[in-house]
């Protein structure tokens, strides 16, 4: 009896050890749950602070792109204000320069081949006479077509001037 009697005083101790034990990890337990809520509620009150940053920032964003359209508006109409003529003028002068040069390439190809065969002929290589009189046909054709074309050419005069005296702010 003895025997069971330390049997059992043996399973007693492990058993309160057990006890003890399943304390603590129930303890361990409930502290662990305790952290996780705390964690959650810190996540939630970030998650809140996170969603309220993006929209300020989006309204950030948004109030500097207007600030920066109207800028640019501004600095536009004062620029078209100061510079509009001149750039107006140099717009039509390479419009008509587009238009004016190949025309006037092709005449000075044609008077460098009539000038070609009349040199030919002065030298007395036989050239076709209805050769050279259809290339000055085409010269004067060309000539007055390129005669009844306007050409807007810039002028020293039409060049721009400012002083930084003269009172150029952009405000």
């Amino acid at each position: 009896m003895k025997a069971l009697e330390e049997s059992s005083s043996k399973l007693d101790a492990e058993n309160r050890g057990l006890r003890t034990e399943v304390n603590c990890i129930k303890g361990d337990i409930a502290e662990r749950n305790f952290r996780l809520k705390e964690f959650l509620s810190q996540k939630s009150v970030l998650e809140a602070e996170v969603a309220q940053l993006k929209a300020s920032r989006a309204e950030l964003v948004e109030s500097e792109r207007r600030r920066f359209e109207s800028e640019r508006r501004r600095f536009e109409s004062v620029m078209s204000a100061h510079f509009g003529g001149f750039v107006e003028k140099v717009r039509r002068y390479l419009s008509d320069r587009d238009v004016v040069r190949p025309q006037v390439l092709i005449e000075s190809q044609l008077s460098g081949v009539v000038s070609c065969l009349k040199l030919f002929i002065d030298e007395g290589i036989p050239i076709p006479a209805e050769k050279l009189a259809e290339n000055e046909r085409a010269l004067s054709v060309q000539t007055a077509a390129l005669d009844q074309m306007e050409v807007n050419d810039l002028e020293l005069s039409d060049l721009p001037y400012f002083s930084l005296d003269d009172g150029l702010t952009i405000d």
